[in-house]
């Protein structure tokens, strides 16, 4: 899942299922989650690009994957539970949202191709604008 408007203004969470890709742990590690503020600046892109691990059970059960994207930070959930928040490379544009299911055969990121069906399955999309709660926490 993913905010994008170019290659400079993109915030993603991404999960890289081929545990052959040369940014996994491994073939026998788990797979971790990738979390990215796509450089802005290029000098500043390991300020905003950190892996953390998936949920153990991330392709056989639904999970809210979750983005709060602010002027001043980018946070990252899952299940509610915030996972990781740059500071760094904070897209400052309009985009879209995007869900995708690809390789490329970069062995470095995506790897494949898939040597069989790829099932990527979403149970709902919520997204919300311009929100905030107050300070006794009530929505505005």
């Amino acid at each position: 899942m993913f905010f994008y408007k170019n290659d400079t203004q993109e915030c993603d969470i991404e999960y890289l299922t081929d545990p052959t890709s040369l940014s996994n742990n491994g073939p026998d590690a788990p797979i971790p989650l990738w979390y990215t503020n796509q450089a802005v600046e290029p000098t500043k892109i390991d300020k905003s690009c950190e892996s953390g691990p998936a949920p153990s059970s991330c392709t056989t059960h639904a999970h809210e994957y979750r983005i709060d994207w602010t002027a001043d930070f980018t946070a990252f959930y899952i299940d509610g539970v915030c996972q990781k928040n740059f500071t760094d490379n904070i897209p400052n544009v309009a985009g879209q949202m995007v869900w995708n299911n690809w390789a490329n055969g970069d062995q470095g990121w995506t790897a494949g191709p898939p040597n069989r069906d790829n099932v990527f399955k979403i149970q709902k999309i919520v997204m919300y604008y311009n929100t905030a709660t107050n300070e006794s926490g009530d929505s505005r």
